[in-house]
């Protein structure tokens, strides 16, 4: 009879073990997966951000503020844009009230289509009155969101 407890007690333990096991491959499978969806899903919202930054590019190639001026006037305005995983860097030379409220339109629209905070990092270099810069950002629901730095 003590024999047969044990035998009981072991086959016991060796279903616990075999659920453990089973649980253990189930949960790293998954966790697995999971990694694999965060990076596609990353990578998805990457290529969105780099749609976003080309979509601003050309809105803005087509402002009324270039046609007055040069050909070039966008390349002297917008340094670059970069997306990254917190979100949207872009630079500039310069900024006036009609540029700026038409690229915090678009990013605006963009927060609010994916449901996602995205931070928005605008670079402003020194010769700009940053006043008028800070009553555009302050229009936003989520002031916070947005980073303003002055380039020297």
């Amino acid at each position: 009879m003590n024999f047969g407890n044990k035998t009981l007690r072991s086959r016991g333990a060796q279903l616990l073990i075999l659920i453990a096991i089973l649980t253990l491959a189930y949960t790293s499978v998954e966790f697995v997966f999971s990694i694999k969806d965060a990076i596609l899903h990353e990578r998805r919202y990457q290529a969105e951000t780099k749609d976003l930054i080309e979509k601003l590019y050309r809105q803005l190639k087509k402002n009324s503020i270039c046609k007055d001026h040069k050909s070039d006037c966008l390349d002297k305005e917008l340094i670059f844009g970069q997306s990254y995983n917190e979100g949207i860097t872009l630079e500039f030379y310069s900024m006036n009230n009609k540029l700026m409220a038409e690229l915090l339109a678009i990013c605006l629209d963009k927060y609010i289509e994916s449901n996602r905070e995205i931070e928005i990092a605008i670079y402003i270099h020194e010769e700009t009155k940053q006043e008028r810069v800070h009553k555009f950002l302050w229009q936003l629901p989520s002031p916070s969101l947005i980073k303003l730095e002055r380039k020297k």
